[in-house]
């Protein structure tokens, strides 16, 4: 059988032969050269497509407070999709989210913290930090300051005052009430 290429195919087969090449030896030289950096340790009762959301128990906090106890104060659990990593040492977490805030400080999506609370990441609490954020907490800052507080400390009693009288008033009334229509 006599198979005849063009001239494109007689220049696309030795590339393609060359890309094949390169990737075998990166995916070998990945797959055979261990990591510089040491494998955080994962609790060994995990479940497929739920990881270790059943592994938990009735008392998750024990739970966790467990395998910390076996595997060291930093562990990897699988939570559904998610992975989590729990850090058990206050000092570790101090390094990890103090000293490296930037880079560790990723804020996931969530629909209630992003749209309504935070109206689109305009707020403190659920935005990324990024420069807007820094800006906006510098803001907040600079007024919820204690020094600044205790000049409002007046209003802040008289609101309070006024909050307690319309909630018992409105049970009163109805027997029951709803916080948040009163606010």
């Amino acid at each position: 059988m006599n198979i005849s290429l063009t001239t494109d195919q007689k220049v696309l087969l030795p590339v393609l032969g060359i890309v094949t090449s390169i990737t075998l030896l990166y995916t070998s030289y990945r797959l055979l050269t261990p990591s510089p950096y040491k494998k955080i340790p994962v609790p060994g009762s995990r479940y497929p497509y739920v990881g270790h959301m059943f592994s938990l128990g009735s008392h998750p906090g024990d739970t966790v407070a467990d395998w910390h106890k076996e595997l060291g104060p930093i562990i990897h659990i699988r939570m559904g999709i998610q992975d989590w990593i729990l850090i058990d040492d206050p000092f570790l977490a101090h390094k990890v989210f103090v000293t490296n805030g930037a880079e560790t400080s990723y804020r996931p999506h969530n629909v209630y913290g992003h749209d309504y609370h935070n109206v689109g990441g305009k707020g403190v609490s659920f935005s990324q930090p990024d420069g807007r954020w820094k800006l906006t907490r510098a803001a907040a800052l600079s007024v919820l300051a204690p020094k600044h507080v205790t000049r409002y400390m007046p209003t802040i009693h008289r609101e309070a005052k006024d909050l307690v009288t319309r909630l018992l008033e409105s049970t009163k009334k109805k027997r029951w009430h709803r916080p948040v229509r009163r606010l």
